[in-house]
């Protein structure tokens, strides 16, 4: 499923992260369509649920993190500011990458290897039953993991949000206004991001 929902139309992928696409399961911002801004897949196994989230738009450049119900850990937030703050280091993040600030096959190889220890110590913790104390562990591990990876970029997240110079046209507009008025009460303000 997480790779279903990574997936982009063969035809868009050699130049996706310039022009974009809506055609796929992964959206990529283009004049004529939107951008997937996070991803969610519920598994159920042996009583037990597991949430793995993106907390962040582009699924194909994002982990999927495991959250387990009632359990504060990120992506899960209970302040909307910290939510925020941790949504936009990832969108910068993605938007170094296309702005090739970032090697994107060292980037996916990295993301890969992370992605299945996450998947292979969930299906551990379901395999033995493990209590909820385990779980929570086991979330507070992954997200400071995930946490660990994105800070490893920091100097192309930081470089994107003070220049989105090597972006297309239309990214560095939508990344000058990037996090501005988000908590606005209407839907025109929210869009004119000032």
């Amino acid at each position: 499923m997480m790779a279903a929902l990574q997936s982009h139309v063969s035809d868009d992928e050699p130049d996706l992260f310039a022009r974009g696409s809506v055609r796929s399961l992964c959206m990529h911002k283009s004049p004529l369509g939107d951008h997937t801004t996070g991803s969610i897949v519920h598994v159920v196994r042996g009583g037990q649920s597991t949430t793995w989230t993106t907390g962040c738009s582009t699924p194909c450049l994002s982990l999927y993190k495991p959250t387990y119900f009632g359990i504060l850990v990120p992506p899960v937030f209970a302040k909307p500011d910290e939510s925020l703050g941790y949504w936009l280091d990832r969108e910068y993040l993605v938007r170094a990458i296309y702005a090739g600030l970032i090697d994107l096959s060292d980037y996916r190889d990295q993301l890969a290897r992370i992605q299945q220890s996450f998947l292979e110590g969930d299906d551990r913790l379901i395999a033995k039953k493990s209590t909820r104390t385990e779980f929570k562990t086991f979330q507070k591990a992954c997200s400071d993991r995930e946490e660990a990876f994105v800070e490893s970029f920091r100097e192309a997240i930081d470089r994107i949000a003070e220049n989105p110079a090597g972006l297309s046209p239309l990214w560095i507009r939508k990344t000058i206004t990037l996090g501005h008025n988000v908590s606005a009460p209407t839907l025109k303000e929210r869009q004119e991001g000032r």
